[in-house]
C-alpha cells in the first residue's frame, strides 16, 4: 500500500517544473538528511553527471538544507529543492512523488534515484546520455553497487573524493535502478523501497557501477542508526513496518553485544551493508581487505566544482545528542548516550566560547623564602617523566615548563601555535597533576605556515586523539587563526600566554600587539625561538625590544626561550619569580640546570619516540606478518582444496575414459547396424520410387478411365434423351384417334374370330 506525501517547495524555481523541458535527458532525484560533510562533493558530482536534480531535504539541522537552498539559487535551471518535515520512513513515497514531478516536467529524460553516499562511475552528462541512449525506453537501467570504504574511516571529517578509498573487487548484491519518464507514466509504475527495483516485472539493463560509500565514520554510523531507529518508531501504526528500518535496531544491538566499535568493525559493516542475515560484528583490517583484492585509490568520478561551500553547523556527535532521548529501548539508548559522552571530542572545542577575565589576585601572593628553599621548590618538577611524546622543537624546555606552571599555578595557559602539541600537552600534564587547576587552550589552524610547512589533517586528528584520551579535564582548543580567536577573549582573561606562531618579525610582533591586552595584572608572555637568527626568523628582534621594556628572563638552549612579565601587580607570585630569576647567581644556575636537564629530557624523549616508533613498526609488521601468515594458511588450504579438486577431476576423467573405452565396441556395432540400416533404406527408397512410378501409371489409367466414363455418361445422357423422345412419341400414338380405331378394330376382330 502506498501513501501520498505533500512536499514543500522551497527553492523559488520549483514552479518552472510546470513548463516541460524537452532538452533535459537525465534527472537525478533523491532524499537527504544531515549530510553536510559530503553534500558539497556529492552535489558537484550530480551536476557534472545529470542535466537536472530534484532533491528533498528531510529534516536536516546540520547546515545541509541551507546549502541546498543556496545551490538552487545559484543554479536555478538545474537544482530544484523541496522540504519534507514529517518524521518516519517515507523514502518510497517521496521518491515516487519526485519521479512523478520529474516525468511531467522532463518527458524525454531518464530518471535516476540517488542517495548522498552514491557516485556513478561515468564521466559526465554526455557520457551518461550516450550510455543510456542505447537502452530501450521500455526497459529499466541498472547500476550495481560497488562498495567503497574511506581509508581513514574512524573520525568524523569532511568528505573529499580525492582522499584515498578502498574499492571492493566485486559488485555488491544490490543495484539501483532508473527508468525513462515515458515508461514511468504507464500502468502506475513505481519505485519500490530502496529504489533497487520497480513494482512490475521488467528487464533491467546494467549500464555502469554505482560507487557506494555506506559508512564514513563511527559517528556517521551511529547517527544513521539513531535516525533510522527513530524513523522506525515514528511509522504510523496503519502502515506496514516491513523493510522500513528495523535493521538499524539490529545494527545497534550488534554494537551493544560486541561491547563497542572500532575502525575494523566499520570495515566489516561496510562490506556487509544491506545484507540479510548479518548479525555479528567481525574485525577487518586494511591489510585483510588488500589481501582480498581491495584496491586503494581516489574516487574516479566526474566533479563540477563551484564556489558554494556547505557550512557544518553541527557535528554528528551533536546531532546524536539531540536525538538520543527519542530512542525507546533503554539498552540501546544507554549505549548511544555512553558513546556520545566517550567520543564528544567537539566538547573540547572553544571555537564559540567567550573567555572571561581572570579575577585579580588569582594564584596568591609570594612568600619570601631563602634562595635554596626557592630553588628546591622550583626545580623539583623538572625530574618528572613526560607522558606524551610527540615530535617537537620544544622538548628541551618541557622540564622548565613543568617547574614554571607548578610554581605559578596560573588560571589560564593559552598557546598561539600548537602544531603536534609538544609544549601544550606538557602544560596539560602539569595541570592534570594539579587537579586540572590550569585551563589550557591551544589556538591553531593546524594547516601550517612557511616555517613549519603545510601539514595534513592527520596532525590535527592525532592532536585531538591525545587531547581527548589524556587531557579532557583541562585541555581545550580553538581552531581558528589568531586574529579571529582574539575576539573571543576579554581583556585580562589570560595570565600565561605562549606565542609560537609564524616566526617572522612582522607576524610575531602583530601577535604580541594583538594579544597584549588580553593579559591580566600578573600576566606572563613566553616566546620560543628567540635565538634563531636564520630562515627569516625574527622573534629575536622583537625579544630584544621587549626585554628593555619588561622584566625578562631567557634561555639560549633549545632554539631559545624568552619570558617577559607584563603584569602590573608587583606583589604577585609571578613578579617575585622574575625578581629571583633576574638575580645573576640564580639566573645562571637556572640556565645551566635547565640546559642540562632539557638536553637530557630531549635525548630521553627522542629515544622514547624512536623506541615507540620502532615498537609501532614492529607491531604493525607483526600484525601484517600475522595477516600474511593467515592469508598464506588460507591460500595453502585453498591450494589443498584445489589440488583435491584436481585429483577428483583426474579420477573422474579416468572413469570417463574407461567408460568411453567400454562404449567403443558397442559404438562399432551401432555403426555397422547403421550401415545395414542405410543399405535397407536405400532399397526402400528404390522400392518407394518404383511405387511412385506405379502410382503415376495408375493415376494415368484412372484419368483415362475417368475420361471414358465421362464419354459414356454423355452417351447415356444422349440415349436417355432419345428414349424420352421416343416415349413421348409413343404416348402421342397411344392418345391418337388412329390408335383408338386400331384398338377397336383388333377388339372387334377378336370377337368375330372367337365366334
Amino acid at each position: 500500500m502506498s501513501y501520498s506525501v505533500k512536499l514543500q517547495t522551497v527553492s523559488k524555481n520549483c514552479d518552472l517544473l510546470a513548463i516541460p523541458d524537452d532538452k533535459v535527458r537525465s534527472v537525478a532525484i533523491g532524499i537527504v538528511r544531515n549530510e553536510s560533510d559530503i553534500i558539497g562533493d556529492w552535489i558537484s558530482h550530480i551536476m557534472a553527471t545529470f542535466d537536472s536534480l530534484l532533491l528533498v531535504d528531510h529534516m536536516s539541522t546540520d547546515g545541509t538544507f541551507e546549502f541546498l537552498v543556496e545551490a538552487a539559487s545559484h543554479f536555478p535551471e538545474k537544482v530544484f529543492i523541496y522540504r519534507f518535515d514529517h518524521p518516519g520512513y517515507y523514502q518510497e513515497e517521496i521518491t515516487n512523488e519526485l519521479a512523478a514531478i520529474a516525468s511531467c516536467a522532463f518527458p524525454n529524460a531518464w530518471i535516476m534515484p540517488m542517495d548522498a553516499d552514491e557516485f556513478i562511475e561515468i564521466s559526465g552528462q554526455k557520457r551518461f546520455s550516450d550510455v543510456v541512449s542505447y537502452v530501450d525506453e521500455n526497459r529499466a537501467i541498472s547500476f550495481p553497487w560497488r562498495t567503497v570504504i574511506p581509508y581513514n574511516v574512524g573520525r568524523d571529517r569532511e568528505f573529499n573524493v580525492q582522499s584515498p578509498f578502498l574499492f571492493s573487487p566485486e559488485v555488491a548484491h544490490h543495484s539501483k535502478c532508473g527508468i525513462h519518464a515515458g515508461m514511468l507514466q504507464k500502468d502506475n509504475i513505481r519505485f519500490k523501497q530502496g529504489n533497487h527495483t520497480l513494482n512490475i516485472e521488467v528487464e533491467y539493463v546494467p549500464v555502469g557501477d554505482m560507487l557506494h560509500v555506506p559508512i564514513r565514520s563511527m559517528d556517521h554510523l551511529i547517527l544513521k542508526c539513531v535516525q533510522g531507529c527513530i524513523a522506525y518508531e515514528s511509522i504510523d501504526k496503519s502502515r506496514s513496518r516491513d523493510m522500513q528500518g528495523y535493521h538499524w535496531y539490529q545494527m545497534l544491538k550488534m554494537v551493544v553485544n560486541s561491547g563497542g566499535i572500532n575502525e575494523d568493525h566499520l570495515r566489516d559493516i561496510s562490506c556487509h551493508y544491506g545484507q540479510n542475515g548479518y548479525k555479528e560484528l567481525n574485525r577487518l583490517s586494511i591489510y585483510d581487505l588488500i589481501d582480498r583484492g581491495w584496491e586503494i585509490k581516489s574516487l574516479p568520478v566526474k566533479i563540477e566544482r563551484h564556489d558554494i561551500k556547505p557550512v557544518r553547523t553541527k557535528t554528528y556527535i551533536e546531532l546524536i545528542g539531540e536525538l538520543e532521548d527519542r530512542i525507546h529501548e533503554p539498552q540501546i539508548r544507554n549505549m548511544v548516550v555512553n558513546y556520545r559522552k566517550r567520543n564528544n571530542w567537539d566538547s573540547l572545542s572553544y571555537s564559540e566560547v567567550k573567555i572571561n577575565a581572570i579575577p585579580d589576585g588569582y594564584g596568591g601572593k609570594v612568600i619570601e623564602v631563602a634562595d635554596k628553599d626557592f630553588l628546591s621548590e622550583f626545580i623539583t618538577p623538572a625530574f618528572q617523566g613526560i607522558e606524551r611524546f610527540v615530535p617537537s622543537a620544544w622538548s628541551e624546555h618541557i622540564p622548565f615548563l613543568f617547574c614554571l606552571l607548578k610554581y605559578l599555578r596560573p588560571c589560564r595557559f593559552v598557546e598561539l601555535g600548537t602544531h603536534f602539541g609538544g609544549c601544550f600537552f606538557a602544560a596539560c600534564q602539569a595541570s592534570k597533576d594539579m587537579d586540572n587547576s590550569v585551563e589550557c587552550i591551544a589556538i591553531d589552524t593546524w594547516e601550517g605556515d612557511e616555517h613549519t610547512g603545510e601539514y595534513g589533517e592527520k596532525v590535527f586528528d592525532q592532536f585531538l586523539y591525545i587531547l581527548n584520551t589524556d587531557y579532557k579535564g583541562c585541555g581545550r582548543y580553538i581552531r581558528k587563526d589568531f586574529n579571529a580567536a582574539a575576539s573571543q577573549f576579554e581583556s585580562g582573561s589570560i595570565d600565561f600566554l605562549h606565542i609560537d606562531g609564524l616566526h617572522t618579525y612582522g607576524a610575531v610582533k602583530h601577535d604580541y600587539e594583538n594579544w597584549r591586552s588580553k593579559l591580566n595584572g600578573s600576566g606572563i608572555i613566553m616566546f620560543h625561538d628567540t635565538h634563531v637568527l636564520e630562515r627569516g626568523f625574527g622573534v629575536y628582534l622583537l625579544w630584544n625590544e621587549l626585554r628593555e621594556l619588561y622584566p625578562s628572563f631567557c634561555f639560549e638552549h633549545g632554539y631559545g626561550l624568552g619570558l617577559i612579565y607584563v603584569g602590573s601587580d608587583r606583589t604577585s607570585r609571578a613578579a617575585s619569580l622574575f625578581k629571583m630569576m633576574q638575580r645573576e647567581d640564580t639566573g645562571n644556575f637556572l640556565r645551566r640546570f635547565f640546559s642540562l636537564q632539557g638536553k637530557s629530557s630531549a635525548i630521553s624523549t627522542e629515544r622514547k619516540l624512536r623506541i615507540r616508533d620502532i615498537e609501532e613498526v614492529i607491531n604493525n609488521k607483526d600484525v601484517h606478518i600475522g595477516n600474511l601468515e593467515a592469508a598464506a594458511k588460507w591460500k595453502d588450504d585453498h591450494i589443498g582444496n584445489l589440488e583435491a579438486a584436481a585429483r577428483w577431476k583426474d579420477d573422474h576423467i579416468k572413469n570417463l575414459e574407461s567408460h568411453i573405452n567400454n562404449l567403443e565396441p558397442w559404438a562399432k556395432n551401432i555403426e555397422a547396424h547403421a550401415k545395414d540400416i542405410e543399405i535397407a533404406l536405400k532399397d526402400k527408397d528404390k522400392y518407394i520410387n518404383d511405387l511412385d512410378r506405379h502410382i503415376i501409371n495408375i493415376e494415368s489409367q484412372v484419368r483415362n478411365l475417368e475420361a471414358a466414363i465421362r464419354d459414356k455418361d454423355v452417351r447415356i445422357q444422349n440415349i436417355e434423351s432419345m428414349l424420352k423422345e421416343k416415349e413421348t412419341n409413343l404416348n402421342n400414338i397411344y392418345k391418337s384417334r388412329g390408335w383408338n380405331v386400331l384398338q377397336f378394330y383388333y377388339g372387334l376382330k377378336g370377337k368375330i374370330l372367337s365366334r
